[in-house]
């Protein structure tokens, strides 16, 4: 078990479509707490974290003052506005967090909770992926202006801004970016 790991540093943990709803999350979230983690890659892909599970979550994750680098997805999973914004305000806090990737893709996000996705802008290497949210044209644009690297879908295909694009590419040694259709 994690809580038994006393000297974990680097966690990388694949819990995709397991079921995993709030009141699980807020015990992995617990249990993540009491680490010094520098690096977690949590993938909990189409599970049933709403907003709930997305601000335990946030809330520990914000506060491991020892986290650089964070890849986060949480794809397909009923966030919502709220859920969304709860975590990124909680993870903004995080002033050590230097690498992210924020998978927030298929969440029923919406415009309010894309726009608290603009506190992130000052994580100085980040990945946003909004795909598949009914996100405004106008909105989009907010977050492709302003955040350095943001996936969004436009009709039905994957598309990066170019300055996003080249980011990647600059960084690309240091990341590993799953492209297809899950």
């Amino acid at each position: 078990s994690i809580a038994n790991a006393v000297n974990l540093v680097e966690l990388h943990l694949f819990l995709c479509k397991n079921h995993i709803d709030d009141a699980g999350v807020c015990r992995l979230a617990d249990s993540l707490g009491t680490r010094s983690l520098t690096t977690l890659t949590l993938d909990l892909y189409g599970n049933n974290v709403g907003i709930t599970g997305a601000g335990a979550l946030g809330e520990v994750l914000g506060k491991l003052s020892t986290l650089t680098t964070l890849a986060l997805y949480l794809t397909n999973n009923v966030l919502g506005d709220s859920g969304v914004a709860k975590l990124v305000t909680a993870l903004v806090g995080n002033t050590a967090l230097y690498d992210l990737v924020l998978d927030v893709g298929g969440t029923s996000m919406g415009d309010t909770g894309a726009l608290s996705l603009l506190q992130l802008k000052d994580v100085p290497r980040h990945v946003v992926k909004v795909q598949g949210n009914p996100i405004s044209p106008g909105v989009v644009s907010q977050l492709t202006e302003t955040l350095r690297c943001v996936e969004v879908e436009v009709e039905g295909s994957t598309a990066l801004p170019t300055p996003a694009l080249q980011e990647l590419w600059r960084w690309s040694e240091r990341l590993q970016f799953d492209l297809g259709k899950h």
